[in-house]
C-alpha cells in the first residue's frame, strides 16, 4: 500500500477515527486503525466493541491495498511534520512515513481484525444537520455518563411522534426531551436507544462538516448508523426498557417565571463561586420567587452565604425552589433564546426550564429537598 497526502487533510480526517479507536475487543495491545486504500481514495477505520467511526480523504495512491497503524502514534507522527506532502508506504511488518528530511518506520501492531460491525443498511432517512445539532446539544447532556449503574440511562431514546421525532434523556435526577417535527424515521418500528457517549462524538462529527445540510440516518435491530459527508459513525444500540417518562410530565404548573437567559446565568455562575472549594460543590442553590424578582442565594458551613436578585416576570404564589445549582445551570445554557422560562409546582415536585418562544424543548429538574 502505497500513497500521497497534504498533511493538513489527513490530520484532520484522523481526528474521529483516533478518537474511536481502542484495543478493546481486538488482539492488539495499544489502540489501531485500518487504512484502506482504493484508487485516489483512503478510508481511515477506528473502533471499540460498540462504535466505529470512519473517515475518507482524496489522496495521490500509488498501491492499493490496506494496513493497521497504531493510532494515537501515527496520528502524532503526522501532526509533528511540517506543512506538505506525506509518503506512507506499507509492508508486510512496518509503515514508512516520510516528509521533507523527515523518516519514520512504525511496527504494524500484529493482530485479528478490528471490530467492524452493522446491519443496518438502505438509504434511511435524511435529517437536517443543524436541526439535529441543536437537538443533540439540548438531549444529550442529560444522559447519565456511567452506563455500569443503568445502561438504558446512558442512552438518548429517539422515539417516533404523529408528526416527527422526539429525543429523550434522563439521568434520573433531571430529564430533557426535544420534539423535532416534520421528520421521520421509521414507520411501523420500535423506539431505539443510542448511547450517548456515541451522540457526543456525532456532535464533533458534525461541528467539522458544518456545510453539509443532511444526515443520513438508518437502523436496524442491532445498530445504527449516521453518514454524513467523508464521515461514518456506526453505534451499536442499547438494549432493553427506556423509563416511563411521560408519567414524570406535570399536566399543569401553578407557578412560572420568565427569566432574561444570560443575566441568569452570570448570576449562578457567580453564586456558584462560594461553593467552588466546598466539600461539596453541588451544595443547593435556592430561588425564591417573588411578584417582580427571583432572589439566588447559598450558603455554606465553610464559605459562607451568599444572594443575589434578578428581575423577572413571575405568576403564582411566592415560592421557594433549591436545585443542584451545576443542573440548573446546564438546564439554562440549553435553551436557544433570549428568556427562558421556570415552570414551579412547588418544593418537592418536578420544575421544567423551557424558551419562552417555543415549546418544542423542555428541561425537566428534580428540586433538592432543605431543612
Amino acid at each position: 500500500m502505497k500513497f500521497t497526502t497534504e498533511r493538513d487533510s489527513i490530520v484532520e480526517a484522523l481526528n474521529g477515527p483516533v478518537r474511536a479507536a481502542t484495543s478493546k475487543g481486538t488482539s492488539y495491545n495499544i489502540p489501531s486503525l485500518k487504512l484502506k486504500l482504493k484508487n485516489n481514495n483512503l478510508e481511515i477505520i477506528g473502533s471499540d466493541p460498540d462504535l466505529v467511526i470512519s473517515t475518507r480523504t482524496d489522496v495521490h495512491g500509488e498501491q492499493d491495498g490496506d494496513m493497521i497503524v497504531p493510532a494515537k502514534l501515527f496520528q502524532d507522527i503526522v501532526r509533528a511534520l511540517d506543512q506538505g506532502a506525506v509518503h506512507v508506504l506499507s509492508n508486510d511488518e512496518e509503515i514508512t512515513i516520510t516528509s521533507g528530511k523527515a523518516e519514520f518506520k512504525v511496527r504494524e501492531p500484529v493482530g485479528g481484525e478490528l471490530t467492524l460491525f452493522t446491519k443496518a443498511t438502505g438509504d434511511g432517512s435524511l435529517l437536517p444537520t443543524k436541526i439535529l445539532a441543536e437537538s443533540l446539544n439540548q438531549v444529550v447532556r442529560a444522559a447519565l455518563t456511567d452506563n455500569s449503574r443503568a445502561p438504558q440511562l446512558s442512552a438518548v431514546l429517539f422515539a417516533t411522534t404523529e408528526d416527527g421525532i422526539r429525543m429523550v434523556a434522563t439521568d434520573s435526577y433531571r430529564l430533557a426531551y426535544k420534539d423535532i417535527k416534520g421528520i421521520s424515521i421509521k414507520e411501523d418500528t420500535e423506539d431505539v436507544l443510542i448511547p450517548a457517549k456515541t451522540l457526543e462524538e456525532l456532535q464533533k462529527i458534525i461541528l467539522a462538516n458544518q456545510n453539509e445540510k443532511e444526515i443520513n440516518f438508518s437502523y436496524s435491530d442491532t445498530d445504527a448508523v449516521f453518514n454524513i459527508g467523508d464521515s461514518k459513525l456506526a453505534t451499536r444500540l442499547i438494549k432493553g426498557p427506556f423509563p416511563d417518562y411521560q408519567r414524570l410530565l406535570p399536566n399543569s404548573y401553578e407557578n412560572y417565571a420568565i427569566i432574561e437567559k444570560e443575566p441568569f446565568i452570570n448570576v449562578i455562575n457567580r453564586i456558584k463561586l462560594l461553593i467552588r472549594d466546598s466539600k461539596d460543590a453541588s451544595s443547593p442553590v435556592k430561588l425564591n420567587f417573588s411578584s417582580s424578582h427571583v432572589e439566588v442565594s447559598v450558603s455554606t458551613p465553610e464559605s459562607g452565604s451568599a444572594v443575589e436578585i434578578i428581575e423577572a416576570e413571575y405568576s403564582g404564589e411566592e415560592t421557594q425552589v433549591a436545585f443542584n445549582p451545576n443542573y440548573l445551570l446546564d438546564g439554562v445554557k440549553a435553551i436557544n433564546s433570549e428568556n427562558i422560562v421556570i415552570n414551579i409546582i412547588d418544593s418537592s415536585k418536578p420544575a421544567t426550564i423551557e424558551p419562552e418562544d417555543e415549546k418544542d424543548y423542555h428541561y425537566l429538574l428534580m428540586p433538592v429537598r432543605i431543612s
